[in-house]
């Protein structure tokens, strides 16, 4: 590996530019994938944008678990998971509903089946994202502990 020319300011600098850029690119591909799906594209022409958006997402998901970080503004706890399950319930089923209502008769005739769709997947979505946020949650406490003992065991002892 070479060696690194950039003073601390600029690797400060080039840090916050790599940063902005990663969750730019994380929030635009799943807009991309949003706006795919509801234009009716099928998956198969956005299967690499899928693909890529995961593995983007699985990677930030265990590097923050792995170095113990969980949020610069959220902190783990049920009240912002049931918040934060909520908001994504929502707002990943009203456009599959949306999505539902303009492709098939059936649900254009019957405004309760509609309806019905979008309850049953924000429940459904409610749930999973739910247990998927206490899991994540169990890990990053018991990794942060674990992080956090290593470095008390490091201190060096007063005489």
């Amino acid at each position: 590996m070479s060696k690194n020319l950039l003073d601390e300011m600029q690797e400060q600098r080039l840090l916050k530019i790599e940063h902005n850029g990663v969750w730019f690119c994380f929030w635009a591909l799943l807009v991309a994938i949003i706006v795919q799906e509801l234009l009716g594209v099928p998956f198969v022409q956005f299967a690499g944008e899928m693909i890529i958006f995961m593995i983007l997402a699985v990677y930030l998901l265990v590097s923050c678990l792995k170095a113990g970080i969980w949020d610069r503004h959220l902190r783990p706890t049920l009240k912002t998971n049931l918040i934060i399950s909520t908001i994504s319930a929502i707002v990943f089923s009203l456009p599959v509903t949306v999505i539902k209502y303009f492709r098939y008769e059936a649900c254009r005739e019957n405004l309760f089946l509609t309806l019905g769709i979008f309850v049953i997947m924000s429940v459904q979505l409610f749930i999973l994202c739910f247990i998927a946020l206490w899991l994540t949650n169990l890990i990053y406490k018991k990794r942060k502990n674990r992080l956090e003992d290593d470095c008390e065991n490091d201190e060096p002892k007063d005489a």
